[in-house]
């Protein structure tokens, strides 16, 4: 990685090497600079920018996208990445590094491109993390829930603006489909009815696409989302199972030991360990 030319920076919070199965990284706040640009990074962990002001760009691939105000960007751990401010109208953003396996798994089931870019927002994420981080009263498990909405609604707002990369085939319009879905009871006679085609068809595509059908990927998602909510939170299993929508407690209980062999509250106390 090169940085090049001058500019100014706040590090607001710098953890880069820390045990844990998730946490923030670095926090910063890029301040305008016509010389800012950081050349031939592969990441190192997962990155997130939210553009306040200005303008600025992300070479990605053979691509070179341009990020004005009220841009997220998100790109994904292992990518190769160029960077930078417009020289005529420099950004300023907030960023912050994400790293850890809880992230990793995040990323996978709610992220799944290398570099996602998401127009027009207010992003109250980053400014909560930015409030928690610099008031030195965070607790792990306020960070990781932040994060874990972010990436929810990253989740939800890529699959509906398709901003980065070709238009998507039937079975990743179906995966976004349910990644939309994940705190609700999947239906997939509507799943297909709004991509025109037959129930036996949908589950066809989606399982030769990722090995695995649509409904069992669903409550893959619906059981991760739980096991963070389980060690990183204090929200009881009844709170869990209603934000992630199960018809009840005892409904959600059986389908969490079903899936991971233990029932919540053991999963709880031992820490995210089965």
């Amino acid at each position: 990685m090169a940085l090049n030319g001058k500019y100014d920076e706040n590090i607001y919070f710098n953890l880069l090497d820390y045990d844990q199965s998730g946490y923030i990284t670095q926090f910063g706040h890029v301040l305008p600079s016509a010389n800012y640009i950081v050349t031939k990074r592969n990441l190192t962990r997962h990155l997130f920018d939210y553009v306040i002001r200005g303008k600025g760009y992300i070479m990605y691939g053979d691509k070179k996208y341009t990020v004005s105000a009220g841009d997220l960007v998100y790109m994904r751990k292992g990518v190769r990445v160029d960077y930078g401010a417009d020289p005529n109208d420099p950004y300023e953003k907030l960023w912050f590094g994400a790293d850890g396996p809880l992230v990793d798994s995040l990323a996978s089931c709610y992220a799944g491109r290398g570099l996602i870019i998401l127009h027009e927002r207010d992003d109250l994420h980053f400014m909560k993390l930015k409030s928690l981080l610099t008031s030195g009263g965070w607790e792990e498990g306020q960070i990781m829930h932040l994060l874990l909405d972010l990436f929810l609604d990253l989740s939800g707002r890529a699959a509906r603006t398709h901003s980065v990369g070709v238009e998507p085939d039937l079975a990743v319009k179906l995966k976004s489909y349910i990644d939309l879905r994940v705190a609700e009871k999947l239906s997939l006679d509507e799943a297909a009815e709004s991509l025109h085609l037959s129930k036996r068809h949908v589950i066809r595509l989606f399982k030769e696409r990722y090995d695995i059908t649509p409904g069992a990927y669903h409550q893959k998602l619906r059981m991760t989302a739980a096991c963070h909510y389980l060690t990183e939170t204090t929200l009881s299993v009844g709170e869990i199972a209603s934000r992630l929508g199960f018809s009840d407690q005892s409904f959600f209980s059986s389908a969490f030991k079903k899936q991971l062999g233990v029932y919540p509250l053991a999963f709880r106390k031992s820490g995210g360990s089965v």
